[in-house]
């Protein structure tokens, strides 16, 4: 067929660049892949966005969220860095199975745990505990990068090495016991 303009078939291909087997300007090219890979990407982003929502809903049905009995105890106490009070930052519990519990900590290291619209507490049972602290953001970046607080082990609860026996029927009240060097971690009441 003449007057037609045909593209190199992969044989003929073989061992050419981008350019070469797409035809045209290199930068144009490359903008297509990039955009190609970007719009990949987010794809991929929304998918996992829509995963971790419905194991998210699937956690809170499989909880019992609904039932008469929150299965809540009252929890606060205080987190102590090298001794001394940590004057911001969140306390974070996951219990084995159930909800886990957030609570904000003051200017005096207090904290008190609330388990979101189940009311305050948290669910009966020991949890594993973590503490995160960032730094204030200084200037008009709030997006700058913040300096942790507390040494990064304390950030997750499965490596912390903090945890909180929550009893029924009483008032647990807790403390925290952080260290700058943290080559051990002992287990918290």
């Amino acid at each position: 067929m003449r007057g037609i303009p045909s593209r190199p078939s992969p044989p003929a291909a073989a061992g050419r660049g981008v350019n070469d087997f797409l035809g045209g300007d290199r930068t144009a090219n490359v903008a297509v892949i990039v955009a190609a890979e970007q719009n990949e990407e987010r794809a991929v982003s929304g998918r996992k966005l829509f995963q971790s929502a419905n194991v998210a809903l699937a956690a809170l049905v499989a909880c019992g969220c609904n039932s008469g009995d929150s299965g809540l105890a009252p929890v606060s106490g205080q987190v102590l860095l090298d001794g001394q009070p940590l004057t911001t930052g969140a306390v974070i519990t996951m219990p084995p199975q159930g909800r886990g519990a957030r609570g904000v900590i003051g200017s005096d290291g207090r904290f008190t745990l609330s388990t979101g619209d189940l009311g305050e507490g948290a669910t009966i049972g020991r949890h594993a505990v973590a503490v995160v602290a960032m730094e204030e953001t200084v200037g008009l970046n709030p997006e700058a990068p913040r300096k942790l607080l507390v040494p990064q082990i304390y950030t997750v609860p499965e490596t912390s090495g903090l945890s909180i026996d929550v009893v029924a029927d009483q008032d647990n009240d807790v403390v925290l016991k952080l260290t700058s060097q943290t080559t051990t971690n002992s287990k918290q009441r």
